[in-house]
């Protein structure tokens, strides 16, 4: 079974076109985690919306509300362990993506295929070029590699952890990079993406002194932030 995890801050319109597309994709039995990052005005009008949201069998939404804002890094890590052990796959993506059609069965049968014991990384390539990680699949195998299952470099706040991720999973070769899986990566400019800029500049130093003290995620576990 696939879990999908999207933290969601305040973006309910690419948010619920986001829902969609994955409502109206071939695969089934997927469980949909919506972490809504400290905004608690937007859980009414995101349950309010979802009733507009055609439901698909096999298909199920949950929405979990932090009042305090955390950003993307931590919430993905945190809604990696829920309900960790019901499932086999976890997609990490977020509120303004729109997925194709055949996208998710043709990630799941890249896993499967590339990496049939769950331990690797599926990259699915956006609409605007590639990335070293940026939104795919993990296998359980391969998130169980990491201490609480925190794939993602609690060092960064929003950016840079996945890209480390993704070299990490490369240096050990459970990266598979899925070219037919193009994603439509909207990125609007509004409050989301200037909350998400401002810590931009941060990340990058410390993509730079983790590169610089040749620390990995994932295979030391170092840290260069309290």
């Amino acid at each position: 079974m696939l879990k999908v995890i999207i933290p969601t801050y305040n973006r309910l319109n690419s948010l619920i076109k986001t829902l969609e597309s994955i409502m109206d994709s071939d695969y089934s039995n997927i469980d949909i985690f919506v972490i809504v990052d400290g905004n608690i005005n937007l859980l009414k009008k995101i349950s309010d919306k979802l009733l507009e949201v055609k439901n698909k069998p096999g298909k199920n939404i949950s929405v979990i509300l932090n009042k305090k804002r955390k950003d993307w890094i931590i919430r993905m890590n945190q809604g990696l362990l829920e309900e960790f052990d019901k499932y086999d796959m976890v997609m990490y993506a977020s509120d303004d993506l729109l997925f194709p059609k055949h996208g998710i069965s043709r990630a799941v049968e890249s896993l499967n295929e590339q990496f049939p014991d769950g331990d690797g990384v599926v990259c699915l390539k956006q609409s605007h070029g590639g990335g070293t990680s940026a939104f795919g699949l993990m296998g359980k195998k391969f998130i169980n590699r990491f201490p609480n299952k925190q794939v993602f470099c609690p060092d960064y706040i929003h950016y840079m952890s996945d890209t480390e991720m993704g070299l990490f999973a490369k240096s050990i070769k459970k990266y598979y990079f899925c070219e037919d899986v193009i994603i439509i990566h909207d990125r609007p400019r509004d409050e989301t993406r200037s909350l998400a800029r401002s810590v931009f500049k941060r990340d990058q130093k410390i993509w730079s002194q983790r590169r610089d003290k040749k620390i990995l995620w994932g295979k030391d576990f170092g840290r260069v932030c309290k």
